[in-house]
Parts: structure tokens; C-alpha cells; sequence
């Protein structure tokens, strides 16, 4: 199957490298260079963290994220995550440290509820107030998100190692999307570009 993918940001290039993978030919567009440095996926890092407060559901699909930047590693043999622990701090008057504890629990994550002074005592660098308290979790920490998007770019881009060239996409930067056309399955770039899926 051939597919095309409008944006090279952190989703573009891993759905490019997912359909790539199981054998799609894929034709990855950006406006900008790709990376593009200026998309909201490039930045220096982004948090991975377990406590969602009382966001159960989606403190539920942190399990498969790890799984998902855990197999990224793999197919780039390198990992660009590192685990710092997660600190996270809610008031008193609030259930979002109580709402995270029990998804934690649920899920058998290790944490450590920690009153303000003993916060204060272990991370003296942060000031807390008396009506907050703090939860530790050691599992979390820093997706280096520029990092990413290169590592993702150079395996899917045409300067990749061709030992390791499991994938086929097409990567046409700086261009403008002027129409898609769903019943011709086509894309057209700058008003004159036509691709045909």
C-alpha cells in the first residue's frame, strides 16, 4: 500500500516508521525541514510520568508508552530517555495526589507520599508550601524530544546506513500542502505537485 502522511512531527515520523516497517511505501510531507525545528514535537525535552491525578484512563496507557519508546530504542539502538523519577505536588484541599496514589496503586507502581517539610528536606533546592504535599515516583523522567525527531528523520531519510534500511518513505520537506483530494488519492504540494496514492 502506498500512504501518504502530512506532518513530520513526532507523530508523523512514527506512523512513517510503523507503516514503513510493515512494508507501506510512505511519503512523509512537512512545510518545514524535517526535523522541523520550529513544530511543536521539537523542543528540548518532554515528561514521562506515571501521576495523572484523577485521569485514570490515561494514567492507564502510561504502561504502553514505556512499551512504545522501548521498541523506538530498539529499532534506532540507541534510547534518548532518561530516568530521573518523577516529582509531582498537589495542595492539601485538592484530590490529585490521593487520585494519582490510587491509579499507582492499581497499577503495583512503587511512590513515596512526602508532607512538605520532608519534601522540603530531600529536594532543598524547591521551596513548598504548607498546604501542598508531594509524590515521588522513581520510574519517569526526561524524552529528549529534538534528539528524537533527528534519530526518527535520519533512520526514515535517504542518508540512512543501508544495512539498516528495513524502511521505504519519502521524505518531501519544506512544501505546502495546497490540496488533498480523497476520492483521486492524491496530494498536491505548492499548487503543483501532484502525488498519487
Amino acid at each position: 500500500m502506498r500512504l501518504g502522511i502530512v506532518g513530520a512531527g513526532i507523530f508523523g515520523l512514527t506512523t512513517a516508521l510503523e507503516m514503513s516497517l510493515r512494508g507501506h511505501e510512505v511519503t512523509l510531507f512537512d512545510q518545514g525541514d524535517v526535523p522541523n525545528r520550529l513544530s511543536s514535537s521539537y523542543d528540548y525535552h518532554r515528561l514521562i510520568r506515571r501521576p495523572y491525578g484523577p485521569k485514570k484512563g490515561y494514567a492507564s496507557l502510561i504502561p504502553f508508552a514505556f512499551e512504545a519508546w522501548d521498541r523506538l530504542w530498539k529499532q534506532l539502538n540507541t534510547s534518548f530517555y532518561i530516568e530521573t523519577g518523577c516529582l509531582a505536588i498537589g495542595r492539601l484541599d485538592h484530590d490529585w495526589i490521593p487520585s494519582s496514589i490510587g491509579s499507582l496503586k492499581e497499577a503495583g507502581v512503587p511512590f513515596e507520599r512526602l508532607s512538605s517539610g520532608e519534601a522540603s528536606n530531600r529536594f532543598d533546592w524547591l521551596t513548598f508550601e504548607e498546604n501542598e504535599e508531594c509524590l515521588f515516583t522513581p520510574e519517569g523522567g526526561i524524552l529528549q524530544s529534538g534528539p528524537i525527531l533527528e534519530a526518527l528523520a535520519a533512520y526514515l531519510g535517504p542518508g540512512q546506513d543501508s544495512k539498516h534500511s528495513v524502511t521505504k518513505c519519502k521524505i518531501i520537506a519544506n512544501c505546502l500542502i495546497t490540496e488533498i483530494n480523497a476520492e483521486r488519492a492524491e496530494i498536491t504540494a505548492n499548487n503543483e505537485a501532484k502525488y498519487i496514492f
